[in-house]
């Protein structure tokens, strides 16, 4: 698992190049855009992972599990 200051330094990076690629009309814009996305996406896993590691209450899911067995 990657740093979150690499995390972010990487989305701050490849959102400047996807606004100059718009700017220029570039065809890389939805790549860079896929690319911004799966960032995001892992910044979001971990702080989610590091949110439910500090906390000690279940999940609604686990609650649910528990209740179906």
């Amino acid at each position: 698992m990657r740093d979150i200051d690499a995390l972010y330094s990487a989305h701050e990076r490849v959102r400047s190049q996807l606004m100059a690629a718009r700017r220029r009309g570039s065809p890389d814009v939805p790549e860079l855009e896929r690319k911004d996305r799966r960032i995001i996406a892992e910044i979001t896993d971990l702080n989610w992972s590091r949110y439910l590691k500090r906390r000690k209450r279940r999940t609604y899911k686990e609650r649910q599990r528990e209740k179906a067995a």
